[in-house]
């Protein structure tokens, strides 16, 4: 085999097309809440030569790009378990920087693990959604526990 017949394992690329399909599904509900994330960011952020109060704009604006990571790391090939382990990487990197620009401001500092429940969330729909892994609720509906 030489290199250039060498093709890296894509996620997406092994599902069965059903599975795919329900998969695309769960990827565009879950960009379109990126996209209201990014457009309430865009609304919260104060005129040029303001300062905001806290960092509301910021925590949309982190939100969304928590959900954008994970999306843009299965897009690329990587299975959604190990996209939620880089976004979260990577989201944990951001608001460390995020921290360091106004230290003095106490409403302004987030927790660096603020958005490991939201990629941990947006990683598990995708898994759902591919019949990976099956989502508790529907079972315990079908078998009447509640």
């Amino acid at each position: 085999m030489t290199k250039s017949d060498y093709k890296p394992f894509h996620w997406l690329n092994s599902l069965e097309p059903e599975q795919k399909e329900r998969v695309l599904s769960v990827m565009r509900s879950l960009e379109e809440r990126s996209d209201s994330h990014y457009r309430k960011s865009t609304i919260l952020t104060p005129d040029n030569g303001r300062h905001g109060v806290g960092a509301a704009h910021e925590d949309e604006a982190h939100q969304a790009e928590a959900i954008a990571c994970v999306l843009r790391w299965v897009r690329n090939g990587t299975t959604p378990s190990k996209a939620g382990a880089l976004a979260t990487d990577s989201l944990r990197r951001t608001l460390k920087r995020h921290n360091c620009r106004r230290e003095s401001d106490i409403m302004w500092k987030r927790d660096d693990m603020a958005m490991d429940g939201l990629i941990a969330r947006t990683a598990m729909s995708i898994l759902i959604a591919s019949g990976v892994l099956t989502d508790d609720k529907e079972e315990n509906d079908e078998q009447g526990n509640g």
